[in-house]
Order: C-alpha cells, then structure tokens, then sequence
C-alpha cells in the first residue's frame, strides 16, 4: 500500500520522472544501501527487525533525504526522535491513508521549492526531473564533453556549466587543482606532489597540473 501510494503520490503532485523502490526487511535495506544511491526521500517502517538501525544506517549514508517514519505508540519517541535519525515526518499504525498521502505531499513541497544551489545541496534539473546531490557526496567536478560532471560514488551527473562559475557557487573545501577538476579536499586521503596526483577515497585518483599545485599542497 505505501510503495503504491508513493508512485501515485509522485506521479500526480510532481513532474519529475522517480524512480521508486521497496525492501520488505531491513537485511534488504542493507543490501540496497550498498549500491551508494543517493536517496532523496525514503519511508522506514521502525517497528520491524532492526528498523531502528536501519534507518539510522539510511542517514548516516544520505544526510539530506527527506525520511519518513511508519511507527507504533507502543514505540517511545526517544527510540527515533535523534540526530542520527532526523526524520521529517511521522506516520502511526494503523496507517491512515490519507495522512501518508499528505506526508509524500510534504516531502514533493519542499523538494520543489529547493533552491536551485544551496550551502549544502546541488540540485540540477534536466529532462526527467532534478538531482538532488549532496555536495560532502561529491568526490569532484570534471570538465568533458562540454559539460561538467559532479562525480559521485553512485555515479557522474552532467549539467552545462563551467568550472570558473561552479567555484563561486560550491562550497570552500573544494579546491581547483587543474584546469578540468576540481577535487572535495574532504575525499583526499593523500597527494603525491612528484607525480601530481590526487589519491581520493575508493581508490579515485585526480590529476595535478602545475598552474594549482600550490592550491593544493595544504592538503597534503
């Protein structure tokens, strides 16, 4: 019932294209978190097998999704009202349709009026809808193929624009470090300055050119 009222809810209140998904347990959750998608909004029903600590596995993963949480009375609130949880909304069993419907209405309300840049999210629009990307899940910016990419652990998103004007609008911990990159200084885990490069978390590694190895040897 939830999965289906989340589709129709998306389908009639937004214009953007989602992609929907559903876990019966929290074992499939965990399964699901390790694809590293990005996701934006998400409905836990807490009352299940580890629904605790799944949830607070979703936020530690995606730390701007919009969660909505299925409970019980029975369930004190100090078991889910947390910072490791943060949830936006709340919905009681026996669920009431109608209050689930008003809550994905909600989360569609505040994902349309998002800011188009913000201290701490990207979002870009394209043909299917918008990208919300969180920019601490950035790991860098390439120019190619006329386009930026924000390059992620679930994958590269492309937009039209240009390195120059993406500095003046992303957060100061990211660092120019050659003419098509820039790197998140927060994903380095060490510089080699001789062959100039960057080793990033998984493994990743960015090229240094020489017009921006002093911006980067701080980061060492």
């Amino acid at each position: 019932m939830i999965y289906s009222l989340t589709k129709e809810q998306a389908a009639y209140k937004s214009e953007d294209k989602w992609n929907i998904d559903k876990c019966s347990s929290s074992k499939e959750i965990m399964r699901q978190l390790q694809l590293d998608t990005l996701l934006d909004g998400v409905c836990v029903d807490i009352t299940i097998q580890d629904g605790i600590r799944a949830v607070e596995e979703i936020r530690k993963k995606n730390k701007k999704a919009y969660i909505i949480l299925i409970a019980t009375p029975q369930i004190s609130p100090l078991e889910y009202i947390k910072p490791t949880i943060m949830a936006s909304g709340l919905v009681l069993r026996p669920i009431d349709q109608k209050l689930y419907k008003d809550s994905i209405e909600q989360m569609l309300i505040t994902f349309a009026n998002e800011p188009e840049t913000s201290e701490d999210l990207l979002v870009l629009e394209n043909r299917e809808g918008r990208n919300r990307i969180p920019y601490d899940s950035i790991l860098y910016f390439e120019a190619r193929e006329k386009k930026i990419f924000a390059c992620t652990n679930s994958g590269d998103y492309g937009f039209y624009e240009t390195l120059d004007n993406m500095l003046e609008k992303i957060p100061d911990y990211f660092v120019r470090c050659h003419r098509s990159f820039i790197v998140n200084t927060r994903k380095i885990k060490k510089i080699i300055m001789v062959d100039n490069m960057i080793f990033l978390t998984d493994d990743l590694i960015v090229p240094i050119s020489r017009s921006y190895r002093n911006a980067v040897k701080e980061y060492r």
